[in-house]
């Protein structure tokens, strides 16, 4: 019986997975679709691109020609058949900064949750702003909870959602 809740719970309280994903960096973007049905990859691209499309940083916007960076995502996507608008995007790795903690319990609720990330964090960099948005999954271990974060400045994950 308490393997059936669990299933349960996991279905309605995982995270949504998208059916395609889009990684971009200052060399390449590359793009992945998986089948609906069986979730197992059917298309793929990866392309080249030059240095002056994205400037991926911490600190400053990293879209730097806006129109380019569409024509090849737009070349890249049409191998596609996206029948919703869930794609998940990665950021380039310099645009935000990963952690991994350790913790023997954490609060209940994600808003302490997010505190205590940003607590851990600051010890690490003191000069942390205050605009940045935190993104954080728990995994469970027999001994302890580890959270893994990805931390990016607001104006940079701005700029790639208002793209």
């Amino acid at each position: 019986m308490n393997l059936i809740f669990n299933k349960l719970k996991n279905f309605f309280t995982a995270h949504p997975l998208p059916y395609s994903a889009l990684q971009v960096t200052s060399s390449y973007i590359s793009g992945i679709h998986l089948s609906l049905k069986d979730r197992k990859l059917k298309n793929h691209f990866i392309l080249p691109v030059s240095g002056r499309i994205i400037q991926p940083s911490f600190e400053k916007a990293n879209i730097k020609d806006s129109p380019l960076l569409q024509k090849i995502i737009t070349e890249g996507v049409e191998k596609f058949d996206i029948y919703d608008h869930g794609v998940a995007l990665l950021l380039p790795e310099l645009s935000q900064r990963t952690f991994v903690f350790s913790f023997d319990g954490l609060p209940a609720t994600s808003k302490e949750r997010e505190q205590l990330i940003r607590f851990r964090v600051k010890k690490q960099m003191p000069l942390l702003s205050e605009d940045v948005r935190i993104s954080y999954d728990v995994l469970q271990t027999r001994e302890s909870k580890k959270i893994i974060s990805s931390l990016a400045r607001f104006t940079v994950v701005n700029d790639y959602e208002n793209f």
